[in-house]
């Protein structure tokens, strides 16, 4: 009827339709080599600057070689005090930004050990309270920073523990002298039979002669006290405070460190728990009290060999002498008759080391009275170690 039909090929827009696709496919090739340019070219910046702080590293390295006899004559090797550094300036060329941590010049004690649980670095409860574990690994200066966890620094003051069952620990229980410091186990609280290995050997550790430490701000703190060392520690509802000094007996481990304690500590808020005073055991040092409570005290803890047909057995089947508790009096008395009792000492610090369970963390006068407790003396002698004794 008149009309014209056009094949595809005929269209009269068809070059116009050419022209426009090759138009738009030339811009993208030219877009996918300018974004393939900038990639080569990131690519290469991030390798220099790989290289760059891998070098600095090696150096670094060599130069720490170097200096660590420089830095053994002013600090004693195998010292267990806290050390200030002379001159922190060999660690400012390092990369990482956490390795300057060290520049107030604080070392933690060679014979440190803090126990890093798996939740140690989190916050805890529905606030989203600050990691208690955290402020007091920050008050030590312990531990660098990987991106991914924390590991022990490489000039060996201060490390990090992170179970009671694994060879670490095992070896410590069977050797003196060292300190184990539990921050709050929040979520990382051992549960094992009085009868375990894990169980033994957190007793072993004690009564070898070394300090165990347990920090406030959980409940959990008390309840591996009473679990795992028999005793009957109550927890305070509430004190106030203030707490004062206690004068010491003149045995005390601590009596050297007494002049240098404040004269007293305060409570904030609900930041400190403190244990009821009829609830001690009656070999503890207390350091600082109210009339009914105690935010930081020492406890004497010894064990000697289980006697008699229960004992005979259990050494039978253990293939090794088993021990009881004991009382110091009791070790007095067996030492005269030639036969093992040991003793080693654990100490308390109420202080949650956030303050009132802040989301943030910052600094208290309590932050002395940890660094001062990991330097106290321990109890035993190197190279003394009892337990476990042969059968």
């Amino acid at each position: 009827h008149g009309m014209v039909v056009l094949s595809p090929t005929e269209h009269p827009a068809d070059g116009m339709g050419q022209a426009g696709v090759g138009s738009v496919l030339s811009r993208r090739a030219r877009r996918t080599l300018w974004l393939g340019g900038v990639l080569v070219l990131a690519t290469a910046a991030i390798c220099a600057v790989t290289m760059h702080r891998l070098t600095t590293v090696e150096l670094v390295g060599i130069e720490s070689d170097s200096s660590t006899q420089g830095m053994s004559s002013r600090v004693e090797a195998g010292d267990a005090e806290g050390t200030q550094l002379e001159s922190p300036a060999r660690f400012e060329s390092l990369s990482w930004a956490d390795e300057l941590q060290l520049q107030p010049g604080y070392l933690p004690p060679k014979d440190l050990f803090v126990f890093w649980g798996k939740s140690s670095f989190k916050g805890h409860g529905p606030l989203g309270r600050a990691s208690s574990a955290e402020r007091v690994r920050e008050v030590l200066h312990l531990g660098h920073f990987t991106g991914n966890s924390y590991i022990d620094y490489q000039h060996g003051y201060g490390h990090f523990l992170y179970d009671w069952e694994g060879a670490q620990f095992r070896k410590m229980a069977r050797s003196c002298c060292s300190t184990v410091l539990v921050p709050p186990m929040e979520a990382d609280l051992p549960l094992y039979w009085d009868s375990d290995k894990a169980a033994r050997n957190i007793r072993n550790f004690v009564s070898n002669g070394n300090r165990l430490i347990l920090t406030g701000g959980s409940y959990a703190s008390l309840v591996f006290l009473n679990r795992y060392f028999h005793f009957n520690l109550k927890k305070q509802v509430y004190d106030s405070g203030p707490f004062d000094k206690q004068p010491l007996r003149a045995k005390s481990l601590l009596k050297k460190a007494e002049a240098g304690m404040p004269a007293e500590l305060y409570q904030s808020g609900e930041a400190v728990t403190s244990v009821e005073l009829d609830s001690l055991p009656k070999h503890t040092d207390v350091l600082y009290a109210s009339d009914s409570s105690s935010p930081l005290f020492e406890i004497t803890f010894c064990e000697k060999v289980q006697e008699g047909l229960r004992g005979h057995w259990c050494s039978v089947h253990a293939g090794h002498a088993c021990q009881e508790d004991a009382t110091p009096g009791e070790c007095d008395r067996l030492h005269a008759e030639g036969k093992p009792c040991t003793c080693g000492t654990i100490l308390y610090d109420g202080f949650d080391f956030i303050d009132n369970h802040k989301t943030w963390i910052g600094t208290s006068v309590w932050d002395d009275s940890i660094r001062d407790a990991v330097k106290f003396p321990k109890l035993g002698t190197p190279g003394k170690a009892v337990w476990p004794a042969p059968s």
